[in-house]
């Protein structure tokens, strides 16, 4: 019987991770293009474009994002993503923040600043 119940609890479970990703998908789905100083990568340039449109990014949603999926080693990769991108924007002087064990923002003054340097495709 405990089973069962764990087997419905993995199902509600599974279909709120696939409900979070089609709406990650949907949040990237207009491209923005940035102007070409930035120099940044595709994954960047999405996760830019997520930064200006979310108050707060969630690690896990930048791992999607950036990898296509959330697993062991996502975490690192998006601390060295979220590095590379604080060097690229650090010289227009737009500055992520971090909220320790939540994700990453931007404050609403390097928002604009970074909107200025975006387009919608």
């Amino acid at each position: 019987m405990s089973m069962c119940r764990d087997c419905a609890q993995m199902r509600r479970e599974l279909e709120l991770i696939r409900l979070e990703l089609y709406l990650l998908r949907k949040a990237i789905s207009r491209e923005r293009r940035f102007d070409p100083k930035l120099c940044l990568t595709p994954a960047q340039a999405r996760v830019l474009s997520l930064m200006l449109r979310r108050p707060v990014v969630a690690n896990d949603a930048l791992a999607a994002v950036t990898c296509g999926h959330m697993r062991e080693g996502s975490v690192d990769s998006v601390k060295t993503q979220m590095c590379r991108l604080r060097r690229v924007l650090k010289q227009h002087d737009i500055h992520i923040k971090t909220m320790r064990a939540v994700g990453y923002y931007l404050e609403g003054e390097d928002k604009k600043k970074l909107a200025r340097l975006a387009v919608w495709s």
